[in-house]
């Protein structure tokens, strides 16, 4: 059932839990949050998303990132003129319920392993708005994941995802599932990102717009975050959580460490036989979130024979960039 919200938004129609059995579904999803004690912080998200303050903010981010144009071919350098327009504007479709996206502008490029990756440019209006919620609702969540996730993160990169896998190596980790998950972004199914996103917001006109834009962005698929959304990424990093905090071992002493960056990630194992168990509890729970692992770029194998990951060459020795090899 869709419930009216506001006036133009209505509770996303996804389901929260879908195929799944009731113990499998508290691992992955959490509990749904109580409505008399959400989480603190989630009640208001759409009313400080759509304040002055956010919007001139994500307007500056936006105008300093200066991207290319989206579907209507307005450029930011065009919109600068006019920008307090815009921002009152946008700011007043929002409050109304009259906000509706603009056309993406999709553009093809080509991947570092000879395949390409389709990008879904929003127009700047609609950046600015999606830059907004990302901010209000990163508050929110970053505090919240998995420290061994590093893809997307304020203050974090690849440089610290790689020295984490050396460290795990020199406390005898030795073997690694290398993994990537197959066309994450083009495949993840929207129930299971809004069914997380449901379960940590209570402010059903934040996730009603957030449907809004993955509808919009997948033209009806039902599946994928659209590479180019300024949202996209803390969006990408919910879906993925929950798999964080199941696969890794810090605290459950089952011998296996998560190092993850965006898609690609490293099971850290003390022994073969943990390794080749990690793998298949790592396919296990991706398939329960409607993903599944590469099958070519997915493979075991240790720190003796070396392992690439993020640019860099990680072996017994210590890690270096791959042109230092």
């Amino acid at each position: 059932m869709i419930s009216p919200i506001s006036p133009g938004y209505t509770v996303s129609p996804f389901p929260t839990i879908y195929s799944l059995s009731a113990t499998l579904a508290r691992v992955m999803m959490g509990p749904l949050p109580d409505p008399a004690h959400p989480w603190p912080g989630t009640t208001r998200l759409f009313e400080r998303l759509c304040s002055a303050t956010v919007l001139e903010a994500a307007w500056d981010t936006v105008r300093r990132n200066a991207g290319g144009p989206g579907g209507d071919r307005m450029e930011t350098a065009t919109m600068a003129p006019v920008a307090g327009r815009m921002l009152a504007h946008l700011q007043h479709a929002l409050r109304g319920g009259t906000y509706r996206p603009g056309p993406l502008r999709r553009v093809t490029i080509p991947k570092g392993d000879g395949g390409t990756r389709t990008l879904a440019i929003p127009c700047v209006i609609d950046r600015v708005a999606q830059t907004a919620a990302a901010r209000v609702l990163g508050v929110v969540l970053e505090p919240r994941f998995h420290p061994a996730s590093f893809g997307y993160r304020p203050g974090r990169g690849v440089t610290d995802a790689v020295m984490l896998a050396d460290r795990l190596r020199q406390n005898g980790y030795a073997w690694v599932v290398d993994g990537d998950i197959a066309a994450f972004f083009d495949t993840v199914p929207h129930r299971h990102v809004m069914g997380r996103l449901e379960r940590r917001v209570a402010d059903r006109r934040f996730t009603g717009l957030v449907a809004l834009w993955l509808r919009d962005g997948a033209a009806g698929s039902g599946h994928g975050l659209p590479q180019g959304s300024p949202l996209s990424p803390l969006l990408a990093n919910l879906a993925l959580d929950p798999i964080d905090w199941a696969i890794d071992s810090t605290d459950k002493g089952t011998g296996v460490r998560l190092v993850r960056y965006a898609d690609d990630f490293l099971l850290l194992c003390e022994h073969p036989w943990t390794a080749v168990t990690a793998k298949g509890r790592m396919a296990a729970f991706l398939a329960c979130a409607g993903l599944r692992l590469n099958p070519r770029k997915t493979r075991i194998t240790s720190f003796a024979h070396g392992v690439r990951f993020l640019g860099y060459h990680l072996d017994r020795t210590g890690y270096r960039t791959d042109e230092g090899q």
